[in-house]
């Protein structure tokens, strides 16, 4: 089998500028089939602009699939037809649980992107415990993000979001870190504007500097507390303060009443970095944050930081005395004691800046892009979770699956009832499902003779199929006849297997939608022709359902008069034509044509065909593809499998 890329999806909340920059660079390597999945453009406490031009990856804005069955049904439908290897989430919002049991149900595997929480900032209940300890046991593995190391390159200790997966249920061997990193060039670059913008806002002594949102959590109300102490010591210092959140419009009344404070909303990234170059010492009061990019910003910016013991990873960032200091959360007195300090010693600050910026600059985006590839690569050679709670997640998943296509089922019926008519509907739905039972009923003794082996899915539910892999060897030749705008099993075939992929149809969206796709020229070819049982210009008909186009046929199936004209061959012209004696696999999807084609096959001696996949298109009666069936065992073909009427057979082997 070829060595592929891996599939990999990573679904945020939302675009943060941060995120982006790594996944452009992800998308960049090229080593990874990388794609982003975005919940929201951006929350009501996030000012930064979202400019989607300017992602290099694939990516895009998901539905909710806790919304409705029908955004559920949507949410399916993706998962299906990206066929990722891997999709690393987010796991503390309704969509992304939901999300993870679906994507459970389908057989995908699942990780989570693990950071510690504080008491602070959460609210626990012994049901969200319970969840959070549930769901971990049922992820495949786990992304814990840590603090660009020290001197020596190596990790201190293990992260906070370490312990923290694993007091909650991952096991050691399922949680993979991954350092985090910012651009430390980019927010060295203001230096130029330090003075202009301290003079912008009359900044005269040591500027302390706070990033962030404001709000109650990230310990605003202590940071006033303290500069008003510090300041009543050095009159000469002042605070900014950039952001946005749900406390601004108590922060700017409050302004007014303290000496040396200015406070403004958040700015565009290049007044941030004339802010980072501006100041003296950079502040983070949080009570209880994750993480806090900020910190890494602000050591790439050459400044020391003063920060608290209860931000994520804050004794591996922040080493007390050395880059910055550390105080107890909501200490307002130690906190003020620290800013008078580094406020009255330049040179301290200076050494405690240069330090910082030493950390964080021998951790840059590529060494980020290596933890995730190590990452990756690790989740996709373990095996997939065995716990009782990953089986439980992957039969909720698989209900909720299944509930989410009786519902768009329900609704596509009720819309036939609507144009058909009720009893012409009922009739049709009577009439199909009673020759699927016979279909199942007569291929029960086929299922019980049917030769053993692995099977496996290439490409998605519609128009995918069940194939033995053990039977597609490298540089087989298979041959796709029948296209539409559904490429997922050439892309699958490509992907997963040696072979090389010839696909065939004369249908001009076809054509469009191949073109659209970036295969590999050397390994697959597109021919805009029609297979038939002869070599001529044939008739296509439309389907007389405009939602079912491009769907034609070459014997007139639905009795329509809108039809084109294309040229049609036969497999074994295609076979002389390329030079092929042998097909690893041919697959007939060719809204009834397949009957003809089959027939001629037979007639003519069948090439030697290893896999043939056959779509019997209804209506026709299950007896007739009974027949058929037979026919193709006389002349070597056994049954393999069938999902309603897509059957696969594999060619008996010589003596």
């Amino acid at each position: 089998m070829p060595r592929t890329r891996p599939r990999v999806v990573y679904w945020d909340n939302i675009p943060a500028p941060y995120a982006v920059e790594r996944y452009n660079l992800l998308a960049n390597r090229g080593t990874l089939d990388f794609s982003g999945w975005f919940s929201r453009p951006t929350d009501p406490d996030r000012k930064w602009d979202v400019v989607e031009s300017g992602w290099r990856f694939k990516g895009s804005y998901i539905e909710d699939p806790s919304e409705s069955l029908a955004s559920l049904h949507r949410f399916v439908q993706r998962c299906d037809e990206t066929r990722p290897d891997l999709v690393v989430s987010l796991y503390g919002e309704r969509p992304f649980v939901v999300g993870h049991l679906v994507m459970k149900g389908m057989g995908i595997t699942t990780a989570f992107v693990v950071e510690r929480t504080f008491d602070a900032w959460v609210r626990r209940t012994w049901w969200k415990e319970a969840a959070k300890a549930f769901l971990f046991r049922s992820a495949d593995a786990a992304q814990v993000h840590t603090a660009p190391p020290h001197a020596g390159g190596q990790y201190d200790a293990p992260s906070d979001a370490v312990q923290y997966a694993l007091r909650y249920g991952f096991r050691p061997d399922r949680a993979f870190t991954v350092g985090l990193s910012v651009d430390a060039n980019r927010y060295a670059s203001g230096a130029g504007e330090r003075d202009r913008f301290r003079a912008r806002i009359g900044a005269k002594g040591c500027l302390f500097l706070y990033v962030g949102r404001y709000w109650r959590g990230k310990g605003l109300p202590v940071l006033l507390e303290a500069f008003r102490e510090a300041r009543r010591l050095d009159p000469a210092i002042s605070l900014l303060t950039v952001g946005n959140g749900e406390d601004e419009q108590a922060l700017r009344l409050a302004a007014p009443e303290i000496a040396g404070l200015t406070v403004w909303s958040f700015v565009p990234e290049r007044e941030l970095i004339s802010a980072y170059a501006a100041a003296d010492v950079f502040v983070f009061p949080s009570l209880g944050d994750p993480f806090g990019m900020v910190i890494e910003e602000a050591h790439a910016a050459g400044l020391p930081v003063i920060t608290t013991d209860a931000v994520g990873d804050v004794r591996q960032r922040v080493i007390d005395g050395v880059n910055g200091f550390v105080v107890p959360a909501g200490q307002a007195a130690a906190l003020a004691e620290r800013m008078v300090i580094l406020a009255a010693d330049r040179r301290l600050r200076t050494m405690m800046g240069a330090r910082g910026a030493a950390r964080v600059r021998a951790w840059g985006h590529e060494r980020w892009a290596d933890d995730v590839e190590r990452f990756v690569r690790a989740s996709l050679a373990i095996p997939r979770r065995g716990t009782m709670a990953s089986g439980t997640a992957a039969a909720a998943g698989a209900l909720m699956v299944a509930a989410a296509d009786i519902d768009a089922r329900t609704r596509a019926w009720l819309n036939k009832r609507a144009a058909a008519g009720a009893l012409r509907t009922i009739y049709e739905t009577i009439v199909a499902r009673t020759n699927r039972l016979g279909m199942w009923l007569v291929s029960l003794p086929w299922r019980i003779r049917r030769p053993a082996g692995r099977l496996q899915r290439f490409g998605t539910k519609l128009g995918g199929w069940n194939l033995p892999v053990d039977r597609l060897t490298a540089g087989g030749a298979c041959y796709c006849a029948g296209v539409g705008e559904d490429t997922s099993l050439e892309e699958d075939l490509l992907r997963k297997t040696g072979c090389d992929v010839w696909s065939f149809d004369p249908t001009p969206q076809s054509s469009v939608h191949v073109a659209k796709q970036s295969f590999d020229p050397a390994r697959f070819q597109f021919v805009p022709v029609g297979i038939g049982d002869k070599t001529e210009t044939m008739r296509f008909f439309e389907h007389h359902d405009r939602a079912m186009v491009p769907a034609y046929s070459a014997v007139n199936l639905w009795k329509t008069t809108s039809y084109f004209e294309a040229p049609c061959t036969t497999v074994t012209a295609m076979m002389r034509r390329f030079g092929h004696h042998s097909l690893a696999l041919l697959k007939l999807s060719i809204e009834g044509a397949e009957w003809r084609v089959l027939s001629h096959l037979l007639h003519e001696g069948i090439p030697d065909i290893a896999i043939l996949c056959v779509v019997f298109t209804q209506p026709a009666p299950f007896w007739r593809a009974a027949a058929t069936v037979r026919d193709l065992h006389r002349h070597g073909f056994r049954y393999l499998c069938h999902h309603q009427w897509k059957f696969t057979f594999v060619r008996k082997p010589g003596p």
